[in-house]
């Protein structure tokens, strides 16, 4: 089998100009090149118990014992491209959207914990 491809010829009218620095890309003013993001999270519990923190896909960014009553805070740096957490605290599971930088939420007995 015989395969080949077409190169573009010297002669074309879009020769690209090579890049061979940083200073020579042409970025817009808005682009992020921030890879990851932070969050402030703070939980409360009703009940001395662990707490864990992660993505939909089942990777875990965080895992803690939260004392019944104190809020727990802390700082959470992730892939900027997750744009919900899941917070499982004794068997209750929260989808909070990372909208903001700074995220507060209290677990409230169910009734059957």
């Amino acid at each position: 089998m015989l395969t080949a491809c077409d190169a573009p010829s010297s002669s074309s009218s879009e020769v690209s100009s090579a890049i061979e620095s940083m200073e020579d890309l042409r970025v817009s003013s808005t682009f992020e090149w921030k890879t990851t993001k932070e969050v402030k999270l703070t939980f409360e519990g009703y009940k001395t118990s662990m707490i864990q923190i992660g993505s939909d896909n089942g990777i875990v960014y965080h895992k803690a014992f939260i004392q019944e009553g104190k809020p727990y805070t802390f700082t959470l740096t992730v892939p900027a491209h997750v744009n919900q957490l899941n917070a499982v605290y004794r068997g209750q599971k929260r989808t909070l959207d990372m909208n903001r930088s700074a995220i507060n939420h209290r677990f409230e007995s169910n009734g059957s914990n």
